[in-house]
């Protein structure tokens, strides 16, 4: 059964919720990247606060069609999670928002980039987000979200929200729209210790008409690896970066950055550590 779409444009909701100073910065796209789309990117100070924003801001008349995350610091163990990727519309602009959490005790210094890709509003442009589940405490969690009638995604995003404070305790592990492009799809884990309040995964949509966006098709890699890269056919370039580990169980892995290039034609995803169902791109790239 389809579930009741819950429509998130230009709602308060999605406001910043505090997590951390951030340092917002844009990015020109490079001049073989298409006139109409830009990637813009933002980040964070560099600190050792445990939790943290960055926003990716599209220019005027733009919207955000996609977007991507990235943990920056040089450590091995990768402690750090991503606790959110996802779009909003605030104070009249289109933005990419990523969050990170640090666990505790953790005194590294580290920040998070947001990556937003950004164009023209394809007709019927609207942005969805449902939930898994109730809110309740587990292990692992898979959440989706349809677009209506017969449109069809052309990127997605991720966010998880708890009831209490969280340290560094579930991360993203994936998100990515699917084959048929008419459902995104999200998946998140907690750590070895678990976190003991509820917690919720919200998979996120941005969904158009059908044939809105030029020769829009999904492509992607796997890898057995924990690091996999992808390029878009020639011709066409990334519109909705997805990507991470699988729809199952993954084990203690959590998505620790994924990229697209400043031409718009690659997307390159990476785990913390090996995945029992590989890492995998899965994009909507268009002309």
């Amino acid at each position: 059964m389809r579930k009741t779409l819950t429509r998130i444009v230009a709602t308060a909701a999605l406001a910043s919720a505090g997590l951390g100073v951030q340092v917002l910065a844009t990015s020109p796209a490079q001049a073989l990247a298409p006139p109409a789309l830009e990637r813009t990117v933002g980040e964070s100070a560099t600190s050792t606060l445990a939790a943290k924003t960055a926003k990716a801001i599209c220019p005027p008349g733009t919207v955000v069609l996609g977007g991507g995350a990235e943990i920056v610091g040089p450590f091995a163990a990768d402690p750090v999670k991503l606790v959110g990727s996802f779009p909003v519309q605030e104070n009249g602009a289109f933005k990419w928002e990523v969050r990170a959490e640090a666990p505790a005790g953790f005194s590294g210094s580290w920040s998070v980039r947001s990556f937003a890709v950004c164009g023209p509003a394809p007709a019927g442009y609207r942005i969805f987000a449902e939930p898994d589940t109730a809110a309740a405490s587990a292990t692992f969690k898979t959440a989706a979200t349809n677009c209506p009638g017969t449109d069809r995604a052309i990127g997605s995003g991720a966010r998880v929200t708890t009831s209490g404070t969280s340290t560094g305790e579930i991360g993203l592990q994936l998100y990515r729209t699917s084959g048929p492009r008419d459902i995104s799809r999200a998946a998140a884990r907690e750590d070895a210790t678990g976190f003991s309040g509820s917690w919720t995964l919200n998979s996120y949509a941005i969904c158009t008409l059908p044939n809105a966006v030029p020769g829009a098709a999904p492509d992607g890699s796997l890898t057995q690896g924990i690091l996999v890269s992808d390029d878009c056919p020639t011709g066409t370039f990334v519109h909705g970066p997805g990507g991470g580990a699988g729809l199952t169980e993954n084990g203690l892995t959590w998505l620790r950055y994924l990229t697209v290039s400043p031409d718009l034609r690659t997307v390159e995803a990476r785990m913390s550590a090996p995945s029992s169902n590989g890492t995998i791109t899965s994009s909507v790239c268009a002309r």
